[in-house]
């Protein structure tokens, strides 16, 4: 039997209206009304600022919400039982107007891009205004087994998919663990789509079987009973929305699965792991022996990879492998060998009158890495490496300064790559732009990088010169100047190298350190909904792009018409 939803819906779907600011006046005389406020106050005098905080899908007052001014004056206060408020004593001038309520969300909560607050003229014609928050969506539900008993401290994951920088990203919007009576809820979602998985937390094993004497647990499944994501049917939210998720599971039988890891020296620290195919770690009762190398361990049927790692206690050796495991019955015999990872060296050339000025390599902090930190560090190359085989859990690599690294050449590694394909991202920090880069005969600035099992892979070679381009420009919408952001898009060259700018106002933008050559420029009202590092994606938009021809060390100049996402 398959995990079953119910959805109810408490609230009608009502049109999203996020904060902003509605004026008793027109807007003509709203601009009159602040020009005269502006020449008539006396310094000394003091006004007062008043309004109401709605509920943009009910229209109700929202109480207790924080309303707070910054700018010529700073203050806040909470609105009362019918959502008014009143902020007296405030002085002549222009004042940011934000509102803010636990269970709510403003437009800035919910943009990807920089949003601005409300502006409003403080003066003897101050206008009341009116604050509009968007509820929150919220999905709550029971876990049950078929024998009509609670799940209790079982695992409710809610994940939802975004565009982050022009790439489709799944991220865990909520995590919640069902309670004594299997209950859950999950609060705090905007309007979207979601996912919804239960699945085995720490107590994964739940009782012996009656019948086969095997140990039984429950398998992790997204709505209606999927073994992955791919296969799963979003849940949608609208605003205010309150959807009922109901889990009816049942509990399967675990086979047991024993072998050994081999490849390591005594006193390293070596870890195990079992991943789904989502790439999702999966929680199994298992036992390691560092000194024999032996494991055992009790898994639900299904299709896994085993990955084992090991590292010395100085941090200077790191060992991985990984095999697949299919598991539809008791396995023994496994084995496991450590080995050194692929690793590649990166070699970093300057050329121009920049060199001179580069900053040496200084380790900043740590990132996570693949079951570790790893080191994070300033200098005139970032260079990350991410997988195109996984978009749920996509593997990703950092290169690192290598051990005596020479200042002049800026020598790095990345240690440990796992076989696969790989976007290999270049970024250039101060006076440079990347020229080339390389590995053996790929050019990586339009190519994939293909990386096979043990292979001795040939090192990164990338130029970064400092004799850079400059764009600027202005967005133009219906004539007047638009907001929004611009896309950079290099021709011949891989999605991996569009480049994105953010606009608030004006509709003026700037790119600086640019590599000669052709380009295309886009305007789009809301980057954060379109796939822009997708070619096929991409394409709908080019023929409405500005073209450019920079030269090196040359400024240009281009206008570009403000595309609405979805209207190309």
């Amino acid at each position: 039997m398959r995990p079953a939803l119910l959805c109810r819906i408490s609230l009608s779907a009502l049109a999203c209206a996020l904060l902003f600011v509605t004026l008793n006046s027109s807007p003509s005389n709203a601009q009159e009304s602040a020009g005269d406020s502006a020449s008539s106050a006396n310094p000394n005098s003091k006004f007062s600022l008043s309004g109401t905080v709605v509920n943009s899908v009910t229209g109700e007052g929202v109480r207790r919400a924080l309303v707070q001014l910054t700018g010529s004056s700073a203050a806040s206060t909470l609105t009362d039982s019918e959502g008014h408020f009143v902020l007296d004593g405030l002085p002549a001038g222009q004042v940011n107007v934000m509102t803010r309520k636990p269970g709510f969300f403003s437009e800035q909560d919910l943009s990807a891009d920089p949003v601005s607050p409300a502006l409003i003229q403080i003066g003897p014609k101050t206008p009341v205004i009116t604050l509009k928050l968007l509820p929150e969506a919220v999905i709550l539900g029971r876990v049950t087994s078929v024998d009509g008993q609670p799940v209790e401290d079982i695992p409710v994951i809610v994940y939802e998919q975004k565009i982050v920088d022009g790439r489709k990203s799944w991220q865990q919007r909520g995590r919640v663990t069902a309670d004594g009576d299997g209950q859950f809820r999950v609060g705090s979602l905007p309007p979207g789509n979601y996912y919804l998985a239960a699945g085995p937390g720490l107590s994964y094993r739940i009782r012996p079987a009656t019948r086969n004497g095997r140990n039984e647990g429950y398998p992790f499944v997204f709505y209606p009973g999927a073994p992955d994501i791919s296969s799963a049917t979003p849940i949608a939210l609208n605003a205010g929305q309150q959807v009922e998720a109901d889990f009816l599971l049942k509990p399967e039988a675990m086979y047991k699965i024993s072998g050994v890891v081999g490849g390591y020296s005594p006193g390293m620290g070596v870890g195990l792991q079992f991943m789904n195919n989502s790439g999702e770690a999966v929680t199994a009762p298992r036992r390691f022996n560092p000194m024999t190398g032996q494991f055992q361990a009790e898994m639900l049927a299904g299709n896994y990879i085993l990955r084992a790692q090991a590292q010395s206690t100085d941090g200077s050796e790191d060992l991985v492998a990984e095999i697949p495991v299919v598991v539809n019955s008791d396995l023994t015999g496994i084995s496991i060998i450590l080995g050194p990872g692929t690793s590649i060296p990166v070699n970093v050339h300057l050329e121009g009158d920049a060199e001179e000025s580069a900053p040496n390599f200084g380790i900043a902090g740590t990132r996570p890495g693949r079951g570790r930190l790893q080191r994070v560090f300033f200098g005139p190359v970032n260079v990350q490496l991410t997988s195109t085989q996984n978009s749920f859990r996509p593997k990703q690599f950092w290169a690192t300064p290598a051990p005596g690294a020479n200042e002049q050449e800026h020598n790095l590694f990345i240690h440990n790559i796992e076989p696969g394909t790989y976007t290999v991202e270049i970024n250039a920090s101060g006076p440079w732009y990347v020229q080339s880069a390389t590995c053996g005969n790929v050019d990586l600035l339009r190519e994939d990088l293909r990386v096979a099992a043990g292979a001795q892979m040939a090192p990164i070679n990338i130029v970064l010169r400092g004799d850079g381009a400059s764009l600027s420009g202005t967005i133009e919408s219906d004539g007047h100047a638009g907001r929004g952001s611009v896309l950079l898009v290099p021709d011949r060259a891989s999605v991996s190298r569009v480049q994105t700018t953010f606009v608030m106002s004006g509709g003026q933008f700037q790119f600086d350190r640019l590599a000669p050559g052709d380009y295309r420029v886009l305007a789009v009202d809301h980057a954060d909904k379109i796939e822009f590092r997708n070619p096929e994606v991409l394409s709908a938009y080019l023929s409405r792009a500005s073209r450019v021809t920079l030269q090196s060390g040359a400024q240009a100049k281009t206008t570009v018409e403000l595309i609405e996402v979805g209207q190309q």
